[in-house]
């Protein structure tokens, strides 16, 4: 894929680093969390960092809880 940099695979030595898929399906700008490559800036498990989850009434919209 062109345009595209970082890791497919997410392992343990690779926590935090950018990765750009997660099972095969391609995330435009993702980090490598425990739970695989996550999109950080959508993911509300996950918003703006690893594990850092919104509130129940918020989603994540460009790595902010709103």
């Amino acid at each position: 894929m062109s345009g595209l940099c970082g890791i497919d695979v997410c392992d343990s030595a690779s926590l935090g680093s950018v990765c750009h898929r997660d099972s095969g399906v391609t995330i435009s700008s993702g980090v490598c969390c425990a739970a695989g490559c996550v999109a950080t800036r959508s993911d509300r498990n996950n918003c703006g960092g690893c594990n850092r989850v919104c509130p129940a009434d918020a989603g994540c919209a460009n790595g902010n809880c709103r």
